[in-house]
């Protein structure tokens, strides 16, 4: 490994005791590459796209293959170097890792962009309905609550509500029963996430 590193090191790089203590790669400085592991693997692949300190790196398909432990590990090192100023771009299939990285996020399917935007921007548009559920402490009007901002409808099947609407469905939802003293020990709301929100637009073919 520390071969690797010495090797693409230009005149202006990092100094090499500090970019394996970045990376927390000091005890495994000597370690050959098909001996590491896969979060490993990843974490000298960035320190050494990083070593010369560029203004953009690409990085693609950055955490393919890895454990959940690993990819969160590479997602920590990607928001450090965000925090550093490096404008980062990231291929990548995984909607939630987008989601998670990305101020701005442009979707392909079949070779064109079909939408782009933070993923705010691109739930907002693209996304589907939020919902709260939850067993009220006391009953609640329901009539009360399908009166409130955004809401598309109220069930309840066994004690347990369930309120759709967007997101100011929620909010006052959640104001409605802190007023009325029905706060439930089992709320959980449900907001579209950005792969429920872009999978309409790749179907089929953002799989292939």
């Amino acid at each position: 490994m520390e071969e690797a590193l010495r090797f693409y090191a230009g005149p202006g790089a990092d100094p090499l005791e500090m970019v394996l203590d970045t990376w927390g790669l000091t005890a495994h400085r000597r370690t050959a590459y098909g001996a590491l592991s896969g979060g490993q693997q990843q974490r000298l692949f960035i320190a050494l796209a990083l070593l010369n300190r560029p203004e953009v790196v690409f990085l693609d398909e950055l955490t393919q293959g890895l454990d959940p432990s690993a990819r969160r590990v590479v997602w920590k090192l990607i928001e450090q170097l965000r925090r550093a100023g490096t404008t980062i771009l990231l291929v990548t299939h995984f909607l939630d890792e987008a989601e998670v990285l990305c101020d701005r996020v442009a979707v392909m399917n079949a070779g064109r962009i079909v939408a782009d935007g933070s993923p705010r921007e691109l739930r907002a548009r693209f996304g589907g309905r939020s919902r709260i559920r939850f067993t009220p402490a006391t009953p609640v009007d329901a009539p009360r609550v399908r009166s409130l901002p955004g809401c598309v409808g109220v069930d309840e099947v066994d004690g347990r509500v369930t309120v759709t609407g967007n997101h100011e469905t929620v909010a006052h939802t959640c104001a409605l029963l802190v007023e009325l003293g029905a706060v439930p020990a089992d709320l959980e709301i449900e907001q579209p996430s950005l792969e429920d929100a872009l999978l309409p637009l790749i179907g089929d073919e953002g799989t292939r």
